[in-house]
């Protein structure tokens, strides 16, 4: 197919090159490419590079997607506090919104599993090999990121809501964001979702 053409010139690239040993990797559709090139090629390769793979029903992956469910709290906690703290303002949501991102950039960083960043990467693969193995890993990985998200989340929101580690006015304003967020009508949160999806898919296209 495609991918193995494109990893045979690759490796004829490779071979014509100055280097005696030499790596291979590339992002987004490019991540398929180092692994038919080492197979390929095997000789000259120091080593290939593959991004996002897949992960398993593990408690690696599980313990991932729960440190990210809890790191997305602190984007409720850096919007709150921020509302908490600004005066009443036409400005005041703009300004607070910045602190929404503080949970994503916890997530990124520490290069957690979240559900919303592996609806692009898995399904690359999907469409690469359209087999129901492939199909049932997806599904498998889903099942797994998107149930442990959501505990942290909930263990996230039961500290929050029931220790002192936050004053009564931020509480105030994280349960104004949660009420605020679930004010809209079927639609619009269905096409909101929508647009932060393809946010997110963005973001891990471009990192």
């Amino acid at each position: 197919g495609r991918v193995r053409r494109r990893a045979a010139a690759w490796a004829g690239r490779g071979r014509g090159g100055v280097n005696e040993r030499c790596g291979a990797g590339g992002g987004a559709w490019g991540a398929m490419v180092p692994a038919p090139l080492g197979r390929l090629a095997p000789d000259p390769r120091a080593g290939i590079q593959l991004n996002k793979p897949m992960p398993g029903p593990t408690a690696a992956g599980g313990g991932s997607g729960l440190a990210a469910g809890l790191s997305m709290g602190f984007s409720m906690v850096g919007d709150g506090l921020l509302r908490a703290a600004l005066p009443d303002a036409p400005w005041e949501s703009l300004l607070s919104s910045f602190g929404y991102s503080l949970g994503f950039v916890i997530v990124v960083l520490g290069r957690q599993q979240l559900f919303t960043e592996n609806t692009l990467t898995v399904i690359l693969p999907l469409l690469h090999h359209r087999d129901a193995r492939t199909f049932g890993g997806v599904l498998r990985l889903w099942f797994i990121v998107f149930v442990a998200n959501i505990v942290g989340t909930l263990i996230f929101a039961w500290v929050v809501s029931t220790g002192g580690v936050f004053p009564a006015e931020a509480r105030e304003e994280f349960v104004a964001l949660g009420l605020h967020s679930m004010e809209k009508g079927f639609g619009a949160t269905v096409l909101h979702g929508i647009f932060a999806g393809w946010v997110i898919a963005l973001m891990v296209w471009l990192l």
